[in-house]
C-alpha cells in the first residue's frame, strides 16, 4: 500500500473513533437520564388512596326502638312522683 492511502486510512480511522466515542457518550448519557427518571418515577401499579368511610348513626326510624326508652321514662317518672292516693270518701259495706 502506498503511503496515501496510509494516510487516507489513519485519518479516517481517526475520525470514526471520535464519532464512535461521541455516540457511546450520547447512548451512556441517554441511559443513565432514563434510568434516573425510571428511579424517581415511582411505582407502576396504581395504588388508589384509601378513603375514610364515615358511618352515619343508627336512626330510630320506624322500628320501634323509641319505645323501650319511653316505656322505661315513664316508670321511673311514675315512681317518683307516685304518692299515697288520699280520699275523703268513704267505701260502702
Amino acid at each position: 500500500m502506498s503511503s496515501r492511502t496510509d494516510d487516507w486510512l489513519d485519518a479516517n480511522c481517526a475520525s470514526f473513533d471520535k464519532k464512535v466515542n461521541k455516540m457511546k457518550k450520547l447512548i451512556l448519557s441517554a441511559f443513565v437520564v432514563a434510568s434516573a427518571s425510571v428511579a424517581t418515577a415511582g411505582s407502576v401499579v396504581f395504588t388508589a388512596p384509601e378513603v375514610m368511610a364515615i358511618e352515619e348513626p343508627a336512626r330510630m326510624g320506624g322500628s320501634g326502638a323509641w319505645l323501650i326508652p319511653l316505656i322505661i321514662a315513664a316508670v321511673i317518672l311514675l315512681a317518683v312522683t307516685n304518692q299515697p292516693a288520699t280520699t275523703t270518701e268513704t267505701l260502702p259495706n
